[in-house]
């Protein structure tokens, strides 16, 4: 990110019904989304102190939760990437005097059963806010 201003929302856990089959889709798995907001300028509310004038992380994270807890997902990439659609129709219109230049969401689903792998895996979508 080539920005001078990130928000972070860091390791928001869901319990998502995801897998390649039905019946590993059937037990939830523990999902921790991140998601970061590169802005081309601090946001308004940086100096000003006024939340309307920057964005609200506990709507983002809400509006995460309840599209996400509403599917049930073959992959990783596409929960992802269901982040990141839900994150731009979240945060738009932005506030005045803000931009946007890139989001990036990140999914890391913590213990797919695979053998021998201990550290979950993890798959970043990013882009411009659409």
């Amino acid at each position: 990110m080539h920005a001078h201003s990130i928000l972070r929302i860091a390791d928001i856990h869901v319990w998502l019904s995801l897998g390649c089959s039905a019946a590993e889709q059937q037990n939830p798995h523990a999902v921790r989304i991140t998601v970061e907001l590169a802005f081309e300028q601090a946001p308004r509310g940086a100096t000003t102190d006024q939340l309307t004038e920057t964005l609200c992380y506990r709507t983002i994270v809400e509006r995460i939760q309840t599209t996400l807890q509403q599917h049930a997902f073959h992959l990783i990439e596409h929960v992802a990437w269901r982040v990141y659609e839900t994150v731009c129709k979240t945060i738009s219109p932005l506030p005045e005097g803000t931009a946007i230049t890139e989001i990036r969401a990140t999914a890391h689903k913590i213990a797919p059963p695979v053998p021998g792998l201990h550290g979950g895996v993890s798959f970043t979508y990013s882009g411009p806010l659409t």
